[in-house]
C-alpha cells in the first residue's frame, strides 16, 4: 500500500478554488463563471488523477495543500503546470469623430469603453474572446437610448434590438487590427483590438 504525501503547490495565474472546479468538472468556464456551459447527458470526466485524497485550496495564500498517493500527486502538479497559464488579453481601442477610449482586458472578460464626442457621450460594453489563427470575436452591447437609437451596423451585420434589456448587441469575428465598424446615429464607430503579447 502507498503512503499518502501532504504538499503545498502554489499558483500563479488562476485562483485555486477554480484550479479544483477545473479538476473536478472540465466544462468549467473559470474565465467567467457566470457562463453556463451545456451540461452532457453523460457524466462528466473529471481530470482528477486517481489516487488524491484531499484538496484544500486557499484563495489568500494562493495555493492549494494536497494529500494523495505520490503517483497521483506527480500528475496533479502536470496538470497544474498544463492549467495554470496566464490569461491571454487584448487592447481593445474605440473611436467616434476625434475621440478615442483605450482599455486593456482578460480574454472573456467584459469592459465598457466610453467616450464624448461633439457634445454627446457614447458608451459601449464589449466582451472580446481570442480566437485561433489570429482573429478575435466581439460580442458588443449598446444601452439604447432616445437620441441614440438608430444603429446602422453595416459591416457587423448581425445586429439585434434586445427590447427587454433595452440594448442594441450584435456579435462579430474580425482579424486583429481589422475594425467593426458602424453608424450610431450620425457618428461613424470603429472597434479594433489587439493581443497584448505574453
Amino acid at each position: 500500500m502507498r503512503r499518502l504525501e501532504t504538499r503545498v503547490l502554489k499558483l500563479r495565474y488562476i485562483l485555486p478554488i477554480d484550479f479544483v472546479a477545473l479538476l473536478a468538472d472540465p466544462t468549467y468556464n473559470y474565465i467567467n463563471p457566470n457562463i453556463k456551459s451545456p451540461r452532457p447527458k453523460e457524466p462528466v470526466r473529471t481530470l482528477l488523477p486517481r489516487g488524491v485524497v484531499s484538496l484544500s485550496p486557499d484563495n489568500l495564500k494562493q495555493e492549494i495543500t494536497v494529500q494523495a498517493k505520490s503517483g497521483a500527486l506527480d500528475e496533479l502538479v502536470a496538470l497544474l503546470r498544463l492549467l495554470d497559464v496566464k490569461t491571454k488579453e487584448v487592447v481593445m481601442c474605440l473611436n467616434i469623430g476625434d475621440s478615442q477610449a483605450r482599455v486593456q482586458v482578460q480574454n472573456n472578460k467584459q469592459a465598457r469603453l466610453s467616450v464624448r464626442s461633439e457634445g454627446k457621450s457614447y458608451s459601449l460594453d464589449v466582451v472580446p474572446h481570442i480566437d485561433s489563427g489570429g482573429s478575435v470575436s466581439f460580442f458588443v452591447s449598446i444601452p439604447i437610448r432616445d437620441d441614440l437609437v438608430v444603429i446602422n451596423w453595416g459591416s457587423a451585420k448581425a445586429g439585434v434590438q434586445d427590447q427587454e434589456n433595452e440594448l442594441a448587441v450584435t456579435f462579430r469575428q474580425v482579424a486583429f487590427g481589422e475594425p467593426i465598424s458602424f453608424k450610431w446615429g450620425s457618428a461613424t464607430v470603429t472597434l479594433t483590438a489587439t493581443p497584448v503579447p505574453v
